[in-house]
């Protein structure tokens, strides 16, 4: 049997490439959408052309381009280059992993294999690439392919199998040797596929060779080239050829040829046929803006976004996690999301109604879709779509036991509908928000005004009739599992019994901006409720009397609810304004056009579990259809890995790397490419991150790095889910500067003591001069000092005019002298230390006679001359034991260490010292005479006393004529 489909009426034009180009004519509504995640320069593929694509056993999506090897870890791709042994550009023209897990690649002419396979924390600095091009290659011979079989990777070289890299076959078996026109290959086990330009498909040890020619058993055309070979995990071989598709069963001896199109393209095309093997078994390959997808014998067609459409699919993998990647010309790589497990119905597929309401399905098969065109009936997939009432929207509808349909038109008009389409009953209503249909036939309508029925199975007339108990605003209602209806309006939860009481559960809602649009029943007396403002949980814990609480943990995208439905398995599915939630009793998953969705905004009664289980979900642009909602759920341990580590320009490689304070770039990401745009990370560099950050993105930068050894850690996490990897750890290390090497902070020290030494010497030597200098300030202050209290006490000791004692100091003296006396003998002797002899005193009062006549006569400044003269004089006749001072005027008092007669001769030695030459004044000489009073001390003495008694001498000396000296008694 073949798949046979006549050319489409539109052609579809050739690409300035010049690759010829297929195309399938099956009917629209056989086609389904898929939804895809696009990459390309945003995300680091600045070259779009890929012709390539392989899975490393880590997870990392192996990319070929034109001009390049890239590595893509779910969100970013790094270009492989000359810092991994490549060329700095590389058109790829193969690309494997190998089952150790190196990367094979070939350009027209060279093959590289990676030495190591990459790392499991941070692969891509790691891997590193050598040469393996045989020798011998002629230079017009060019690489087609690559393939790993019994230990050795064989290339296809210019329509041979030659052997390559290190470990080769030695020798090439013979019976490869013989094949020729090689144009694809494939291995399982022991056994090697090989398809040909002439047509045949090869089976392949390392002893024998199996060949079959194969023709189109209806045209029999010319040969097939069968460019693209694979063989699935049972065993099954699938070759594809621009015109055929041929499958082998394992235990099989002939192939089956399926034809896949009339349209006769160029043998240029040839190279670009695709085929990939997905995890399940199914088989993909390609048309023109389509992937032609095989379970078992049965074809379905995917329709890929208009972006990705009007070309040649140049590259497709089916991921290790169910992904499905396909590369385009000029649109970069794309991800079918949720492939095999989500399929989409949309204009582009023949469901052209506009918006799609509510989904119910009938008893005899059928679909019946609520739209905004109308009430639409579709088949099982694939059959033609019927439209039952074109117009208007039709945003609810429900179906009977019998066939019958009740939708609404509008939200003022409820309709009957035959199985035929025909309308048999119209009924007005006034601001309808939903129906429910009861097993009892009985439809309830829910409007602004309140409950209103219809019995669909009364005889003629049928008429809607209002409940009187409930005539209050309705905005969603729910019929439970015992018959009662559930009823939510603006402000009140209200239940109906079957019997028609009403409770009224609620009389508000906890939060005064939620407004109700949706409930499931999820156990007795317990539903939850969901609308504007969020989710909550009703509890009904007596009559008129019910609790309600935020269903806690969810982090639903969405935030406005327009449906609710519960799976007999117990999940419960959401539709939301951001695609639809949904909890399995343990962790919530959101899925959204990133996870295959049709269309992120979903409408009210728009999710619909089918009798299959499987889940219809309604949006504004197309239907959606989970086949395997069981797949969404799926547990996947996360694996979290540092994708690259960049140190200014330089790429980390696990070694130590000098000291340097450019910035530090880490990237990181977890080896789960279907879900890499949902997963958050936590991480820390130890010794600079003081907690865990948390980060949507996948990247961490420092502005520099401290020399030593630091730990950097990161966890990822999904935060729907709430899986979480085990930490990924790697140690960074940053060579210690120069200058913190031991032996240089070694010299530091030893240049610090030494210098801390010269400043203490220095600060020693300089606190000496300092102290040196202070000393000699301060004697020479004291000095100075001391000068100046000598010449204020000389001043205030010392008469001004003459020179001599001042009449105080002569006193002062004269009373030390006193004190200092002996009498013992009776005649006054003056005491001196350790008990020497004492000597004799005597005190005497010198006067100037008629001193006031030479005022008078020459004036005072002669008188003063004569006064200072008279000083100089005394001052150079005195002994060392002899005082004397000006007392007052011309009277001068002296004070002698001699007594009796001694001291009579020296007194008179003096006077005539003081008289016998005149005072010369620039003018005539002055001739003076002295008046003396003398007295000698006596035991009874003190200085008024003698000074009394020596002043009476005195007086005495004047009186009896003056010139003379008089003893005082």
């Amino acid at each position: 049997m073949s798949l046979h489909v006549p050319p489409r009426a539109a052609r579809v034009a050739v690409q300035a490439m010049a690759f010829a180009v297929w195309c399938l004519a099956i009917p629209l509504a056989k086609a389904q959408h898929v939804s895809v995640r696009s990459f390309g320069e945003a995300e680091g593929l600045n070259e779009e052309a890929v012709w390539h694509l392989a899975q490393e056993p880590e997870g990392f999506l192996v990319v070929g381009t034109e001009s390049g090897l890239f590595v893509f870890d779910g969100r970013i791709f790094f270009r492989l280059g000359t810092e991994q042994g490549l060329p700095l550009h590389i058109g790829v023209r193969a690309l494997i992993t190998t089952p150790d897990g190196r990367i094979a690649m070939a350009d027209d002419h060279r093959v590289l294999l990676s030495r190591t396979a990459a790392d499991a924390v941070h692969p891509i600095p790691t891997l590193q690439f050598d040469d393996v091009t045989p020798a011998g290659r002629s230079r017009d011979q060019t690489f087609h392919g690559l393939l790993w079989w019994h230990g050795s990777l064989l290339a296809q070289l210019g329509g041979r199998i030659v052997p390559v890299g290190s470990a080769r076959m030695s020798p090439l078996p013979d019976v490869l040797r013989s094949i020729g026109n090689v144009s694809g290959m494939a291995a399982h086990d022991d056994t090697l596929w090989i398809g040909t330009t002439d047509g045949r498909l090869c089976r392949m040890t390392s002893t024998t060779a199996d060949c079959q020619q194969t023709a189109d058993p209806v045209s029999h055309g010319p040969p097939d080239d069968w460019a693209a070979v694979a063989i699935g995990k049972d065993g099954t071989v699938y070759a594809r050829s621009a015109h055929h598709f041929a499958s082998r069963p394992a235990g099989a001896t002939t192939f089956r040829i399926e034809s896949i199109t009339d349209d006769r393209v160029g043998d240029g095309f040839q190279n670009h046929v695709r085929l990939t093997i997905m995890p399940d078994g199914t088989v993909v390959t390609e048309a023109l803006g389509r992937l032609l997808v095989r379970s078992g014998s049965s074809w379905r067609i995917l329709n890929l976004p208009p972006e990705c459409a009007g070309g040649v699919a140049s590259a497709l993998l089916g991921g290790r996690d169910g992904e499905l990647w396909v590369s385009l010309p000029g649109n970069g790589l794309a991800e079918v999301a949720n492939f095999g497990g989500i399929e989409n119905f949309a204009a582009a597929d023949g469901l052209d109604v506009g918006e799609i309401w509510q989904i119910v399905r009938q008893d005899h098969g059928l679909l019946l879709i609520g739209s905004s065109r109308g009430v639409v009936r579709m088949g099982v997939t694939g059959d033609p779509l019927f439209r039952l009432a074109p117009d208007p929207a039709s945003y609810m509808v429900q179906s009977s036991i019998d066939g019958q349909i009740w939708a609404s038109h509008g939200i003022n008009q409820v309709v009957n509908l035959s199985p035929s389409g025909q309308i048999q009953h119209s009924f007005q209503v006034s601001g309808l928000h939903q129906l429910l249909l009861d097993r009892d036939k009985v439809l309830w309508l829910l409007t602004a005004h309140g409950l209103d029925h219809i019995d669909t199975a009364a005889s003629e007339p049928r008429t809607v009739q209002p409940d009187p108990h409930l005539r209050t605003p309705l905005l969603a209602g729910l019929r439970d599992s015992s018959g009662r209806l559930w009823l939510a309006g603006p402000d009140r939860l209200l239940l109906r019994w079957p019997d028609g009481r009403v409770e009224t559960l609620l009389d508000h809602w906890p939060s005064a901006d939620f407004l109700p649009a949706t409930l499931v029943e999820i156990g007795s007396d317990h539903v939850w409720i969901a609308g504007s403002g969020g989710l909550m949980s009703i509890v009904r814990t007596a009559p008129n009397h019910a609790s309600a609480s935020p269903v806690a943990g969810p982090r639903i995208l969405g935030r406005t609810f327009y449906s609710l439905v519960r799976d007999n398995a117990g999940r419960i599915w959401a539709g939301t304004d951001h695609g639809v939630a949904a909890f399995d009793g343990q962790r919530w998953i959101n899925v959204s056009m990133n996870e295959g969705l049709v269309w992120n905004e979903t409408n009210e009664f728009a999710i619909f579990i089918d009798t299959d289980e499987t889940v219809w979900v309604g949006t504004s642009r197309g239907l959606s259809h989970f086949t395997r909602p069981e797949l969404l759920f799926r547990h996947r341990d996360l694996q979290a890995v540092v994708s690259s580590i960049q140190i200014g320009a330089h790429a980390f490689r696990g070694r130590a790397v000098p000291f340097s304070y450019d910035p530090v770039m880490i990237r990181f990401t977890a080896l789960d490419l279907p879900r890499a745009h949902n997963l958050h990370f936590r991480y820390r560099l130890a010794g600079v991150d003081q907690d865990w950050i948390e980060t949507s993105s996948n990247f961490a930068r420092y502005p520099s790095l401290p020399p030593g050894h630091h730990d950097f850690s990161v966890v990822a996490f999904d935060p729907m889910t709430g899986d979480q990897s085990a930490p990924a750890h790697i140690l960074l290390r940053m060579r210690m500067p120069w200058w913190r090497w031991w032996p240089v902070e070694a010299l530091y020290g030893l240049l610090t003591g030494l210098a801390l030494l010269t400043v203490l010497h220095l600060r020693g030597r300089m606190l000496k001069r300092q102290r040196r200098i202070l000393q000699q300030t301060v004697e020479q202050r004291t000095l100075e000092l001391e000068a100046a209290r000598a010449a204020l006490e000389h001043e205030a000791r010392t008469d001004s005019v003459t020179g001599l004692l001042n009449r105080r100091a002569i006193q002062q003296h004269l009373s030390e002298h006193l004190s200092g006396v002996n009498f013992a003998s009776g005649r006054g002797h003056h005491r001196v230390a350790n008990n020497e002899p004492s000597l004799p005193c005597a005190v005497a009062l010198l006067d100037i006679d008629h001193f006031k006549r030479i005022n008078d006569v020459h004036g005072h400044l002669v008188g003063d001359q004569i006064l200072r003269e008279m000083g100089e004089r005394l001052g150079a006749f005195l002994a060392p034991e002899e005082f004397c001072g000006r007392y007052g005027g011309e009277e001068f008092l002296f004070i002698s260490g001699l007594a009796g007669q001694p001291g009579m001769q020296r007194l008179i030695a003096l006077i005539q010292s003081l008289t016998q030459v005149p005072f010369g004044h620039g003018g005539a000489p002055i001739h003076i005479t002295l008046s003396v009073g003398m007295a000698t001390v006596q035991p009874s003495d003190n200085w008024e006393t003698v000074i009394s008694r020596a002043d009476k001498a005195l007086y005495d000396a004047k009186a009896a004529g003056r010139d003379r000296i008089v003893e005082a008694a």
